[in-house]
C-alpha cells in the first residue's frame, strides 16, 4: 500500500514497502500538440465500481489506457485515461492474491507478497511465468522500460534518455546528487529531512522523480512531490501528490504512460475513484504541505536554501582521542552514563562522534562533506555521527564500507536513526537516544534481526497483511542467519519454507519489565511451517510435531513466535514450540 511505503519514509523508510508507478510529463503545449489531455483532466468512477473496500490496489498506464488492479475481484480493469471510457476486463487466476501491478505493453507483471510470488501474464491474464518474488526494488525494475523506479541509495547507473543517470548521496538526510553520463548534473534538495527520491522516467524535455520529504519536529509530517528537472538539471515544475486526500491507499498511486509522456495520479476517496492527470506548478510559485504549515505555525521553518553560497572553509581537525568529541560547549543533555556505557560496550563498530554547536550558517549535509574531506572518508568498521546543538541536536551520518557488506543501506540506517535517535531525542533525552542507536547499529551489525514496519505510524492501522509481512522477514532472517547456526548439530536445518498467508496472529503480550522503560508492545504469533532437517536430525524434527515426507521434509509443524517492538522496528524475539506454561521454547 501506499500507506505502507508512505509509513516507512515518514519514521525513515521503502520498504516494503510501498511499490510507485512511475513517470514524467511533457510541457503542456508539447503535450496538447502531440494529442495528450491537458493538465488536470482525467477520469472518476464511483467507489463502489471497483476495488471493494480498500480501492484499487495499483494503476498502470500504457498508451493512453489505464489499468486498475482490483485485487479483491482478481482482475484488471481497462479505462481510457482521458475520457475514463471501460474498455477491457482480464482476469487473473484467483490464486494470486495480487498486492502491486504494472503493464509494460505486452505484459502484466503481477506481485502477491503474501505468499511470495511474481507472476508475468499475458495481455488476456494467462500467466506466461510464475517465480519467487525478487526484493521490492528488483520488482520496481519490471514493467515500463524494465525500470519502474529505483531507490537512491547504492543503486547501478539507470538507463536515461541520451545515456546512463548515476545518483548517490553519502547520508540519509541531505541532498541527492544525480549525473547524466554527457549530460546535466544536478541535486535533488529539500529544506527540511529528505527521505528519498524515485526516478520516474525520461524523454527530451528532462528528467521526472518523486521526491518524498519529513519534518523534523514534535509530529512527523510527510510531503511528497513528482518534481521535473529539464536536460539541463534545471528544476521545471513540481507537482504535490495530495495523499491527505486518501481514504485507502493504492501500492501504485502514481503512474507514467511512456507512449505520452503524461504522469497520472490514482486518488482514492471515501466516495469515489479519481485518475488525474497532474498539473505541473512552477518552481517559484510552489509552496508544499510542510512550508504551508511552517507558515501556519504548525512545524518549524525548514532550512534556508543555500545557492550561491560562498565556498566554505576547511571541515574541523580530527583529534585522536575519545569516540565522542563534543566541541559545541556545552554538554549533552540526558543520560550520560548511559551513553558512556554504550561506548564502552564491545562492539562491531567503532564510531567517530562529533558534536558542534552549529553549521555556521552552512547547510547540515554540506557541514557533513568538509567534515569528510578533512578526515578523509571513515575506515569500513567506523560510523561518523556528526550532532548540531543549536539545530535541535539535529545529526548526520556517513557509514564505512562493511555497513554495506552487511546489508545496511543508506535508507536503513536512517531508519535507525529515526526510530532511536530522533524520537526519543524529542523527549529531551539526547545522550540516552545516542546509547539507543549505538546499541541498535551494534546489534545489527552483529547480525540481529532487526525489521523496520509502519506500525503504530499516523493514519496506518495494523492488518493481517503487514503481520504477514513482517513475521516473514524475522523468519527469512532467523533461519538464514546467526540464529539457525546455534542449532545443535542435530536439530539444525538445512532449510525452511512457510507459507506467510497462513500466519495467524494469537495477541499481544504484556510488555516485560526487563526490558526497561523503552519496551513497546509484543506480539505473538503462530507460523506452521515445514523443515528440511540436516542429517541426522530428522527424528528430532518430528519430536516437535512434524511428519516425514519423502522428500525428506519434515511438515506440518506449528511453532509460536514473539516478536517485540523497538520503536518501529521490531526482532524476533522467541521461536518455538508452544509450551504448557504458556511460554515459547528457544
Amino acid at each position: 500500500m501506499l500507506c505502507v511505503r508512505l509509513a516507512r519514509l515518514i519514521a525513515g523508510f521503502l520498504i516494503l514497502p510501498l511499490v510507485l508507478g512511475f513517470g514524467a510529463a511533457r510541457p503542456a503545449a508539447a503535450a496538447e500538440a502531440a494529442g495528450v489531455a491537458a493538465p488536470g483532466s482525467g477520469f472518476r468512477l464511483e467507489r463502489s465500481e471497483l476495488g471493494g473496500q480498500e480501492g484499487p490496489a495499483a494503476v498502470s498506464v500504457f498508451d493512453g489506457v489505464a489499468y486498475l488492479l482490483d485485487a479483491e475481484e482478481h482482475r484488471i480493469v481497462a479505462f481510457g485515461a482521458i475520457a475514463g471510457k471501460k474498455m477491457d476486463v482480464i482476469r487473473y487466476p484467483d490464486r494470486y492474491a495480487a498486492t502491486d501491478m504494472a503493464f509494460d505493453g505486452k505484459h502484466f507483471h503481477l506481485l502477491d507478497i503474501s505468499r511470495q510470488r511474481y507472476a508475468v501474464l499475458d495481455a488476456r491474464g494467462n500467466v506466461v511465468s510464475d517465480s519467487p518474488a525478487p526484493a521490492d526494488a528488483a520488482f520496481r525494475q519490471v514493467g515500463t522500460d524494465v525500470r519502474l523506479a529505483e531507490r537512491t541509495a547504492g543503486t547501478q547507473p539507470l538507463p536515461v534518455h541520451g545515456g546512463l543517470m548515476t545518483m548517490s548521496r553519502t547520508d540519509g538526510f541531505g541532498a541527492i546528487s544525480v549525473s547524466v553520463d554527457g549530460g546535466a548534473s544536478f541535486a535533488i534538495e529539500s529544506r527540511y529531512l529528505l527521505g528519498g527520491a524515485d526516478l520516474l522516467g525520461s524523454n527530451a524535455y528532462g528528467y521526472y522523480f518523486v521526491v518524498e520529504e519529513l519534518l523534523d519536529s514534535h509530529e512527523v509530517t510527510a510531503e511528497r512531490s513528482v518534481r521535473w528537472y529539464g536536460p539541463d538539471g534545471q528544476l521545471r515544475g513540481i507537482y504535490e501528490v495530495p495523499f491527505w486526500e486518501y481514504a485507502a491507499y493504492p501500492t501504485r498511486d502514481v503512474a507514467f504512460d511512456p507512449v505520452s509522456g503524461a504522469v497520472y495520479n490514482l486518488i482514492v476517496r471515501d466516495e469515489e475513484i479519481e485518475v488525474r492527470t497532474v498539473t505541473w506548478t512552477d518552481p517559484g510559485a510552489y509552496t508544499g504541505r510542510l512550508a504551508r504549515l511552517s507558515r501556519q505555525g504548525e512545524a518549524p521553518e525548514g532550512r534556508p536554501a543555500t545557492e550561491g553560497a560562498s565556498a566554505a572553509p576547511p571541515g574541523p581537525e580530527v583529534l585522536a582521542g575519545p569516540a565522542l568529541q563534543n566541541r559545541s560547549g556545552r554538554e549533552l543533555p540526558g543520560d550520560l552514563s548511559r551513553l558512556a556505557a554504550a561506548l564502552a560496550a564491545e562492539s562491531p563498530v567503532r564510531y567517530r562522534i562529533l558534536v558542534v554547536a552549529s553549521a555556521e550558517g552552512e547547510d547540515l549535509t554540506g557541514y557533513l562533506d568538509r567534515v569528510v574531506a578533512q578526515w578523509g572518508p571513515p575506515e569500513p568498521d567506523m560510523l561518523y555521527l556528526l550532532i548540531f546543538a543549536e539545530q535541535n541536536y539535529n545529526i548526520r551520518f556517513y557509514m564505512g564500507a562493511d555497513f554495506r557488506t552487511s546489508g545496511v543501506d543508506v535508507d536503513e540506517m536512517f531508519n535507525l536513526v529515526y526510530a532511536y535517535y530522533l524520537l526519543g531525542k524529542r523527549d529531551g533525552d539526547v545522550a540516552g537516544s545516542l546509547a539507543r542507536l549505538i546499541g541498535a547499529v551494534n546489534r545489527r551489525m552483529a547480525g540481529e534481526c532487526l525489521v523496520y514496519t509502519p506500525y503504530y505510524s499516523p493514519g496506518l492501522r495494523r492488518s493481517a497483511a503487514l503481520d504477514a509481512q513482517t513475521v516473514d522477514a524475522l523468519l527469512r532472517c532467523y533461519f538464514a542467519g546467526q540464529e539457525a547456526e546455534a542449532f545443535p548439530d542435530d536439530q539444525r536445518p538445512l532449510d525452511a519454507r512457510w507459507d506467510p498467508g497462513l500466519v495467524r496472529a494469537i495477541g499481544e503480550l504484556q510488555a516485560d519489565p526487563a526490558d526497561g522503560p523503552d519496551a513497546g508492545a509484543r506480539l505473538l504469533f503462530e507460523v506452521p511451517f515445514d523443515v528440511l532437517p540436516a542429517a541426522g536430525a530428522d527424528s528430532v524434527w518430528a519430536k516437535q510435531g512434524g511428519e516425514p515426507g519423502a522428500d525428506r521434509w519434515i511438515t506440518g509443524l506449528r511453532w509460536r513466535v514473539t516478536v517485540a517492538q523497538e520503536g518501529k522496528f521490531w526482532r524476533l524475539e522467541r521461536f518455538g514450540p508452544y509450551q504448557q506454561d504458556g511460554t515459547v521454547g528457544r
